[in-house]
């Protein structure tokens, strides 16, 4: 599909407020109201904004979009906006958000918005100073981060928002005009078309009340904010001290929820920290701030302290930036009001902290010998129950315990939910989704409601905070009923309503979720004669329809990331249930435009952090040339080539140049290894990592030579073959007929089957030798792997074993243990694929990671390729095989979407071994059956007009 096209004559100008220039996190509500004399014929709205948008026309909602484009480039996409206008006053709102933080999953870019409406073909409305801004005092500031990956986590005051701000005729006098952009850094910023097909906002209700209960803070909990000191003094180092009283020498656990670096301390020793970064001499100081830690690995909340006799002093050092939003500690040990700090040591001082800052030490080189005894700038903060600094982690001080005499029902859509202060509700979806939650509340002005969204219901409650994952925003209701939408989108199966305070009832009365789907004009069908394949297929649909986005996420409830092994699955699993083949072309082309000038690729994109995972940037050229193979997209092959040949230079570059295999990558350039979830040795030469160095070589000798470029493809192949020579003789070993995972002097100990799947998959292995380390690796019958994966068990991997059990012919064994694996994972309550599953582990024991993982969609393509049985013989699907599992299954029937069209396929394997097939296309195809001699020798194979029969090669 072409993409959007931008406005012939494009007129909008980049527009933001200037005041909240260097702000991490800023709201704001533009307006542009418009007459028109008549409804017209044609009105089309570009827009883009570098951050986030939810976009409105005369009040209806019209969709959302992420910055999720190349550094300094926007995608623009348009709407069809002609059947919202009337004649007289219409407007066109927008709610934009800015995130000026890097993140996992987008850049961090300065905030902007732009559009343009063309009404009968001409611009009418534009992006320029004619707009009305707001910047809504309902939303407040210094918040906890969600996550790595995503922004901040919402307090809004309901009560405080402009109502009818959407509407024609709302009152907008006292709005001001936003300013023109500078140019940044000054370069222009791009406006790039967006590919692919239309994307729509789609609300999706929440199916049943799942569960009622009751809550009460039963842990004892404390926090700390330096956001008002901090306001005066600026950004720094700032210290919090406290005293704690114990009758006896003893530990004591503790969680502690922070975002940015700290350093904690007990009686003068260090017990926790984070994020701390080495200074060197001759570094700049103070640091750049980075407006947040959160932006990388953080650690764990768990600790112990070991108290002594008496008081006890603890000491809390935090990296003070704008946006920062404190610390909260809890002490699931001791009641919630067994634990009382004290300013001083003394029982009868006044509780809380002293709190003090900036410090000229660095974060770094702060001691446990600071006090603030004596210190005259010291404050004092007093944590207060209503406000807490982050809400989630306060809620992980609570226990919820659900209705035992409740029973889930359909939610009463039209009655509502009514809580009072103490009680909570969950709601569920059959599945997970990725959107804007949307309430809408009714109570008194000032009731406090928490809301906690999430994918998996645990203990009668959704967890407020999991993982590094904080899952709670808190609504401040008005005095008549309000609305709330998620100001950016979340992985959500369930959300849990929490009335925190509530002078009489909080009324739920619709409770859904914003989402959107692309409308693919060419989708693929699937269907057979095994119900759990077709269980399997729409799995698959629903994993696909949450994870991909703007980009192929890697999971919407996780980073929300696109790395490229991720895509490399999603794109594939794409082509058959979508038929859409622009998406993956633009992942592959801003992978491309993402690459360093050395050629090294990062492993994610677009995205504020930096990503150097080996493996993952050498499947870039295989998912190149899958893509080739589906689309036979020349101009876009001839575009990404140049690409390829950076990236296998850079791999040269820094192979051993004794070898000519990748070594020692982690220790030499800070490079992470991943090729699957658990225990690999990746250690010195890595032999699954060379594994797909080869694979990457040989699909470079594919492409290349394919555009008769013979001399790159044959300095390719020479390479892909001394890596398998060098490989062979440092890892292989003869005696178990194995590869080791490495070589670091010596062979390493461990032969995982993860190095011998991708030892095989990548060309290591003699062709001799394929049957013998099947055979060590797998069996039969379920769980059919000799080695027990255990709790890293995942679809992720199986990809690899799929692809080589069915290229190594084992297409019976593949089929089994693909049936087996996903269909358990369906019988064990899976909507969408999980990011981890073992079906070995004992009920209610197995890991699921991630709810809802791209990744785990690769049988929809499988169920088409192997099972419908037709697979591309030359580039472009102008020629297919047709090969189908008749073997394993009955009969099937399926739609493949292709480049050109599409094509159907009916077949059934009747009682006496005569098989019938029927195939159409609505373009010229060629077919070339692949069928057992024997049954090839009665088949009956009926094909349209478009359709011509080829023999088989051979």
């Amino acid at each position: 599909m072409e993409p959007n096209p931008l406005p012939a004559e494009a007129r909008g100008k980049w527009i933001w407020r200037p005041d909240l220039k260097n702000q991490v996190e800023t709201h704001i509500l533009f307006r542009r109201e418009f007459t028109l004399d008549a409804i017209p014929s044609s009105a089309e709205l570009w827009i883009a904004a570098r951050s986030f948008y939810h976009l409105f026309v005369n009040g209806h909602h019209l969709g959302y979009a992420l910055g999720t484009a190349p550094r300094r480039a926007s995608y623009v996409r348009s709407y069809d906006v002609a059947y919202l206008l009337a004649t007289g006053t219409n407007v066109l709102a927008v709610m934009a958000h800015n995130t000026e933080v890097a993140r996992s999953s987008c850049f961090a870019q300065p905030g902007g918005l732009w559009c343009q409406l063309d009404v009968n073909d001409k611009p009418l409305v534009w992006s320029d100073r004619s707009f009305k801004t707001l910047i809504p005092a309902a939303y407040a500031g210094n918040r906890p981060r969600r996550s790595v990956s995503e922004a901040f986590t919402e307090r809004v005051d309901l009560g405080e928002f402009p109502a009818g701000w959407r509407d024609p005729g709302f009152g907008d006098a006292h709005w001001i005009a936003p300013e023109l952009c500078p140019e940044p850094d000054g370069d222009g910023w791009i406006l790039l078309p967006c590919p692919g097909p239309e994307l729509t906002v789609q609300p999706r209700r929440f199916e049943q009340t799942a569960l009622r209960g009751t809550w009460r803070r039963s842990r004892a909990a404390t926090n700390v904010s330096f956001e008002n000191l901090a306001a005066r003094r600026g950004p720094g180092a700032y210290v919090a001290e406290t005293h704690l009283f114990s009758p006896e020498e003893t530990d004591l656990g503790f969680e502690l929820y922070a975002d940015n670096p700290y350093r904690l301390f007990l009686n003068g020793q260090a017990i926790k920290e984070q994020g701390l970064r080495p200074l060197t001499a001759g570094d700049p100081y103070p640091p750049r701030p980075d407006g947040g830690f959160r932006q990388g690995e953080m650690v764990g909340p768990d600790g112990v302290m070991h108290l002594v006799e008496g008081w006890n002093r603890l000491t809390f050092f935090l990296d003070v930036q704008p946006g920062t939003s404190g610390m909260t500690m809890i002490f699931p040990q001791r009641a919630a009001d067994a634990v009382h700090l004290q300013r001083v040591p003394d029982r009868t001082a006044l509780p809380g902290w002293s709190v003090s800052g900036p410090l000229r030490t660095p974060m770094v080189n702060i001691l446990g010998n600071l006090t603030l005894a004596g210190d005259d700038s010291k404050e004092f903060h007093i944590p207060v129950g209503d406000r807490p600094v982050a809400e989630g982690p306060e809620l992980m001080a609570c226990d919820f315990t659900p209705d035992a005499a409740f029973q889930p029902a359909a939610f009463p859509f039209e009655e509502g939910v009514e809580l009072r202060q103490g009680q909570y509700v969950i709601l569920e979806i059959e599945e997970t989704v990725f959107g804007c939650p949307r309430l809408r509340l009714e109570g008194s002005r000032g009731d406090l409601v928490d809301v906690i969204t999430g994918t998996e219901v645990a203990g009668g409650q959704l967890p407020p905070w999991r993982e590094g994952r904080d899952h709670t925003d808190t609504l401040i209701l008005g005095a008549a009923p309000t609305e709330w939408m998620s100001g950016f989108p979340k992985a959500v199966s369930a959300v849990m309503v929490v009335a925190r305070q509530a002078q009489s009832v909080v009324r739920l009365s619709e409770a859904m979720v914003k989402t959107r789907r692309y409308s693919f004009p060419n989708p693929g069908r699937f269907e057979c004669a095994d119900p759990a394949l077709n269980a399997i297929w729409r799995n698959s649909r629903r994993t696909l329809d949450a994870t991909v986005q703007e980009t192929f996420m890697d999971a919407p409830g996780k980073e929300q990331t696109q790395y490229i092994a991720d895509a490399l699955i999603e794109s594939w699993a794409s082509y058959h249930v979508y038929g859409d083949f622009s998406l993956a072309a633009r992942s592959l082309v801003e992978f491309a435009s993402a690459q360093f000038e050395t050629g090294e690729m990062p492993a994610a994109c677009p995205s504020g952090l930096y990503w150097n995972i080996a493996d993952y940037a050498l499947l870039w050229p295989v998912w190149l040339r899958q893509h080739y193979l589906y689309t036979g997209d020349r101009k876009l092959l001839d575009r990404l080539l140049p690409n390829a040949e950076n990236l296998f230079s850079y791999f040269a570059e820094i192979t051993d140049p004794e070898t000519g295999a990748l070594r020692d990558l982690g220790r030499r350039f800070k490079a992470y290894c991943f090729l699957d979830h658990g225990p690999i040795d990746r250690h010195g030469v890595v032999t699954g990592l060379n594994a797909l160095y080869v694979r990457a070589l040989l699909s470079g000798v594919w492409l290349f030579d394919t555009v008769g470029r013979e001399e790159i493809a044959e300095l390719l192949r020479q390479r892909a073959t001394r890596v398998v020579a060098s490989l062979r003789t440092l890892a292989w070993n003869p005696e178990l007929g194995l590869f080791a995972d490495g070589w670091d002097g010596e062979r390493a100990a461990r032969h995982s089957p993860q190095t011998n799947v991708l030892a095989l998959y990548g060309g290591l292995a003699d062709p001799a030798e394929y049957d013998r380390i099947f055979s060590a690796l797998f069996t039969a019958e379920p769980p059919f792997e000799r080695e027990a994966p255990g709790p890293a068990n995942n679809p992720y991997f199986k990809y690899f074993v799929l692809e080589t059990a069915f290229a190594l012919g084992r297409r019976g064994w593949a089929f089994d243990y693909m049936r087996w694996y996903w269909n358990s994972m369906i019988e064990h309550g899976a909507r969408t694929w999980w990011e981890l599953f073992d079906p070995e582990a004992a009920p209610g024991q197995h890991s699921t990671g991630s709810g809802c993982h791209g990744y785990g969609a690769s049988p929809s393509a499988f169920l088409i390729r192997e099972v419908a049985g037709i697979r591309p013989a030359i580039p472009g699907f102008t020629a297919v095989y047709f090969n189908p599992l008749y073997q394993r299954v009955r009969s099937a029937q399926a739609k493949i979407p292709t480049r050109y069209g599409h094509i159907s396929v009916e077949w059934e394997m009747q009682d006496d071994g005569h098989l019938e097939a029927a195939i159409d296309a609505t373009y010229p195809l060629a077919v070339i059956p692949e069928l057992q001699s024997d049954v090839a020798a009665t088949a009956t194979l009926r094909v349209s007009e478009e359709v011509s029969i080829f023999a088989a090669e051979g």
